[in-house]
């Protein structure tokens, strides 16, 4: 690789690139225009806008990046964290413009990108998998509160197409589990262009247990 184009508000790719001989490599960084003073754009060599109908769909629009990287003579994508990042669709527009994506292969990441999906496949598998629930499409929540029951409180609402820790939410109570769940469907259908949830069973951290020494 030679220059990279990063396809997220992403200042950990870029600084990633680092040479033995401590040089890092070329990186572009798109933006919409009201992030056009942002600090993962201050970081990169080259900025392009992008410039669609609301801020974060510049993130989402695939043809647009491709579009982007090759206007700036770069070679490679990386996807960041989230958005795109976990879209076989956009690794393999990537591969067909004749760019490097720097990820998973698309088969790869079609079969585990989506976490309800890579659920299934553990579970066929005969992997132990944690109590959790069918998928749940946007807008799709008949029998959500019987799946909560079924899997346990306190348990994860997950956005299926999530990236980078976003789209967990932990509840506690049934009342509060169906608001949550149209939350988080709206909020990754923004994000990932995958409005789709499960369920999971939440353990919580074990604190360690404080011993004193016998005298």
């Amino acid at each position: 690789m030679k220059k990279v184009l990063i396809a997220n508000r992403a200042r950990s790719p870029a600084a990633s690139f680092a040479p033995a001989e401590n040089s890092v490599l070329p990186a572009s960084q798109i933006h919409p225009q009201i992030e056009a003073t942002a600090l993962h754009v201050d970081m990169a060599e080259e900025a392009v806008l992008i410039e669609a109908a609301k801020p974060v769909a510049s993130y989402l629009d695939s043809n647009a990046i491709v579009a982007a990287a090759l206007s700036t003579g770069a070679d490679a994508v990386h996807p960041g964290y989230g958005f795109l990042s976990e879209n076989a669709t956009f690794a393999r527009v990537v591969e067909q413009a004749g760019l490097i994506f720097v990820g998973p292969r698309p088969e790869t990441t079609a079969a585990m990108g989506d976490k309800a999906r890579a659920r299934a496949i553990a579970e066929n598998a005969g992997v132990p998998v944690l109590p959790g629930s069918p998928r749940f499409e946007q807008d799709a929540l008949d029998g959500l509160e019987a799946a909560g029951d079924a899997v346990g409180f306190p348990l994860l609402v997950k956005a299926s197409g999530g990236g980078g820790g976003i789209g967990k939410r932990v509840i506690d109570k049934p009342e509060t589990l169906r608001t949550v769940a149209e939350s988080t469907q709206s909020m990754a259908s923004r994000s990932f262009g995958n409005g789709a949830i499960f369920l999971e069973r939440y353990i919580r951290p074990v604190k360690a247990l404080a011993f004193s020494s016998p005298e």
